[in-house]
Parts: C-alpha cells; sequence; structure tokens
C-alpha cells in the first residue's frame, strides 16, 4: 500500500505479505469525523442487487444489498456515482487495480461499517 501517512488508533494488523510504504503511526486520541457535516444519502428498501459478488467491471452505482463483494479481478472500475451498501460488507479483496472518479460508498451501520479492503492497488481514484 501507499501512502503519504498512515495514522490509527487502538490496533492494527498487516497480514498476507502486505507492506506499506510509511509506517503507521500511532495517535492517541481519535480525529473529527470529516464527514460529520454531510447528510447522508436518502435511501429505500429497495435493493437494485442482493448478495453481489462478481469480478465483471465496470460497476454501475446503486443499492447494494447483504453487501458488496469484488474478488480476484486484475483490474476494476466503479462509474460514477452513490454506491449504497444496505447490510453486509463491502469487500474489495484480491482486485490487482481499483479506478474510479466520484465514486462515494455509504455502509449503513453496525457490523458491517467497517470495508474490507485487502490485496488492492488504489489507481487514478478521484473525489472518493
Amino acid at each position: 500500500m501507499t501512502t503519504l501517512a498512515t495514522t490509527y488508533v487502538g490496533s492494527y494488523s498487516i497480514s498476507n505479505g502486505g507492506t506499506p510504504s510509511q509506517p503507521p503511526t500511532h495517535v492517541a486520541t481519535t480525529t473529527a469525523d470529516p464527514l460529520s457535516g454531510l447528510q447522508a444519502p436518502s435511501y429505500t428498501s429497495h435493493c437494485d442487487h442482493s448478495g453481489y459478488s462478481s469480478n465483471a467491471s465496470p460497476l454501475n452505482p446503486g443499492t447494494y444489498c447483504n453487501g458488496l463483494e469484488i474478488g480476484n479481478a486484475t483490474s476494476f472500475t466503479f462509474n460514477s456515482g452513490v454506491y449504497i451498501i444496505n447490510g453486509g460488507y463491502l469487500d474489495l479483496t484480491g482486485a490487482t487495480t481499483v479506478t474510479g472518479s466520484g465514486v462515494t460508498f455509504f455502509v449503513t451501520g453496525g457490523k458491517y461499517s467497517q470495508p474490507a479492503l485487502n490485496g488492492i492497488s488504489w489507481s487514478n481514484i478521484n473525489n472518493l
């Protein structure tokens, strides 16, 4: 993972041979939520997709119920827009290159609010 800086509160782990370009730095307190002033996108219980799992690209915005999983794709593109993950995880594991511009992920809360971003290389990501 190439970053200018990575900070964490609590603990962190790196698995499967991952190596950050800069060692993570521990901070004693949490940072205020930079998105707290924004209103959450509105959504209904309508699902455009349910339990979506694929490595076919590109993907269009919409409501993904019971998770959105992209795995083992050489490259993957998200088209511009809002991707609502309503119940379930956002899991981008094993995609070599991920691209997109004007992409927003909104993951509904609870135990699903922590995305899995493993083994990927972000490329050409603007306004994510």
